[in-house]
């Protein structure tokens, strides 16, 4: 009776170190920080080759192509995968502990043309830039269009300002020029007037000293005539 009670006390105890042991197993398992579960940087060369960042503890990666998984490297080359174009989902997941358990992941599209690989995201990325730099471009030409039309404008202004200028310059030289006319023309006939004047008064004085002296001579013959 005594031994099996030694035996049985035995077998707890065996059993109770290896609870204790699984437990501890559990839990250290359970503490390990896997990271936020995200492969990051992947980047898709022209050519098909594709990169990324090491995922931290990963020991095995796999990549599917529209579903279908095989093991993948960083650096492999998806012309094996992919040979006919077209657009395809591309899934990249990492393993730990011998490919037992699953802790990161990065999906995208794949568009293939016959010649060059790339990234869905990274075309959108690029035809989103593209547009900026229409848009960009297209702002830069209205705004250069607008400066132009209102440089335009501002010589428009200064050439009708100028041009106004010079009219009222030429105007004023115009009226000048008629004014000096008709002051000449005034002087001119002031002139001939006191010309006209001093003749008419060199003839009247004229005939004045002829009739003073017609009048001096008969005085002087009747003077003769009496003195006879």
């Amino acid at each position: 009776m005594v031994n099996c009670m030694k035996k049985a006390f035995i077998y707890v105890i065996i059993c109770a170190v290896v609870i204790s042991v699984f437990s501890a197993v559990c839990a250290a398992e359970n503490g390990v920080d896997y990271g936020d579960g995200v492969i990051k940087n992947v980047v898709l060369s022209n050519d098909g080759v594709l990169r990324w960042d090491p995922y931290d503890k990963a020991e095995d990666y796999w990549i599917g192509i529209n579903g279908g998984f095989t093991p993948a490297s960083i650096g492999m080359n998806l012309k094996d995968l992919i040979t006919e174009t077209g657009t395809y989902r591309i899934d990249l997941e990492a393993y730990a502990e011998e490919g037992e358990k699953f802790i990161a992941a990065w999906s995208d599209k794949i568009v293939y043309d016959g010649s060059v690989f790339k990234l869905e995201s990274y075309t959108e990325q690029t035809t989103a830039e593209e547009t900026t730099e229409e848009i960009t471009e297209e702002t830069t030409e209205e705004t250069q269009e607008q400066t132009s039309e209102e440089e335009t404008e501002e010589g428009t202004e200064a050439l009708t300002e100028e041009e106004t200028f010079e009219t009222q310059t030429e105007r004023t030289e115009t009226a000048s020029e008629k004014t000096e006319t008709e002051a000449e023309a005034e002087t001119e006939e002031k002139s001939t007037e006191s010309k006209g004047g001093g003749a008419k008064w060199m003839i009247a004085g004229i005939c004045i000293g002829v009739a003073v002296t017609a009048v001096v001579a008969v005085l002087i013959v009747q003077k003769k005539a009496k003195g006879k």
